[in-house]
């Protein structure tokens, strides 16, 4: 009986052994993969203005779809279709903000003295007037009610190395109503703002630059929540332990918020990093999602091997927008070109559902209209015969 057993146990080892050196193991089959979501973007125009040399220039658009554009020196006007209505001189302006009259609003320096102008439809100025304290205005909106709201650093009484953002409110001819420190004027860490939006429940958000380090330097998405009189003030910061430099604040359909920016940390709340995405070119784009509560609902940071961020948001049929720039040829942006321009379209849970791109059109700023179209403002930069020069270019893409 024992040998019986014996001869079997021979035979399974013997048809085991034939069966492994018979029967090549196939490799294990490799997974299709995804399809790219880059689309080249289809241009609608590509229009260049040689008497506008000035730049980098800063876009606005109104409720007709007009473009407002703010260079070094000038403010003009362009329609939806890409021609120019008027363009005035105005030197040193901070900021500017259209009104529902076709006008638009600036805040601009002259003779060492802020002011506030309002400039009509047709290109003409209405009025101009000095702000109260010769305090300066980063960022203006003009609300629904016509009023005009502004937020700046400003220096905190008796402490000149600190300045912290301050609030102002003025009438719909530009005449102050009052001001108010929006943060604890007693912390001295740099709070620079950057963006303001004025939300459907009237209340406004301040989006700054904040330095939330102690012992070194570390840069935060950071918001600043208060009603129209500066009061029931709140301040949320989101980022990781390095640098996160914020770029656009928007209000979503439902009462949240999203931050545009760009991030160089892979930690705390920035929890989709992924292997491939490099922080050896200055950053990669980070793009959050907030809730009614400002908690995080998602955040997708995407790049490559190279620079990458998130510009302006917008939401269009329920979907987000968010513009980007990015020298990355793979990861994220995996065609050839290392430099491009366009858009990304995003679902309710973060997923890419596409990206549209063009390539080697470097902008200073964008804007999307009502219809999700992105347009992009550059500076042609030239020579003549006797010194530089730079052109006004202005794209529409979808």
């Amino acid at each position: 009986m024992r040998k019986l057993i014996y001869l079997f146990a021979i035979l399974f080892l013997a048809g085991v052994l034939f069966s492994c050196n018979n029967n090549e193991i196939e490799p294990p089959i490799e997974p299709e993969p995804e399809p790219s979501a880059l689309t080249k973007a289809e241009v609608v125009f590509d229009k260049t203005f040689p008497g506008i040399e000035d730049g980098p220039f800063r876009i606005r658009i109104n409720s007709n779809d007009d473009f407002f554009l703010l260079g070094m020196e000038n403010v003009v006007k362009i329609d939806k279709n890409g021609n120019k209505k008027w363009a005035i001189a105005q030197r040193i302006v901070l900021d500017f903000a259209p009104t529902r009259d076709g006008g638009v609003i600036i805040a601009s320096v002259r003779n060492s003295r802020f002011h506030l102008a309002k400039i009509s439809s047709e290109g003409t100025i209405e009025w101009e007037k000095p702000v109260v304290g010769n305090r300066r205005l980063s960022t203006i909106v003009v609300g629904d009610d016509g009023y005009i709201y502004g937020v700046g650093a400003v220096e905190v009484p008796h402490d000149r190395n600190n300045a912290q953002p301050m609030f102002f409110k003025f009438t719909k001819e530009g005449d102050y109503l009052f001001s108010r420190f929006l943060t604890d004027t007693n912390n001295n860490n740099v709070n620079n703002p950057i963006c303001m939006i004025k939300l459907s429940n009237n209340n406004f958000v301040v989006g700054t630059m904040r330095n939330i380090g102690i012992t070194r330097e570390n840069f935060d998405f950071n918001i600043i929540e208060f009603d129209t009189n500066a009061d029931n003030i709140s301040q949320r910061n989101y980022g990781g332990t390095q640098n996160e430099y914020l770029s656009d604040v928007i209000e979503t359909p439902n009462g949240g918020l999203v931050l545009t920016g760009v991030t160089m940390s892979r930690d705390r709340d920035i929890q989709s990093w992924r292997e491939g995405i490099s922080f050896d070119y200055s950053g990669s784009a980070w793009v959050v999602k907030l809730g009614q509560n400002r908690e995080i609902e998602w955040e997708k940071i995407m790049g490559g091997t190279g620079f990458t961020f998130f510009g302006k948001a917008s939401y269009h049929n329920n979907r987000l927008y968010v513009t980007f720039a990015t020298s990355v040829e793979d990861v994220d942006f995996n065609v050839p070109g290392n430099s491009k321009s366009g858009y990304i379209i995003f679902d309710n849970f973060g997923n890419v559902l596409d990206i549209r791109y063009i390539t080697d059109a470097d902008f200073s700023s964008s804007v999307f209209d009502s219809q999700g179209n992105l347009i992009l403002a550059s500076a042609i930069q030239g020579y003549d015969d006797y010194h530089h020069t730079t052109t006004l270019r202005l794209i529409k893409i979808r």
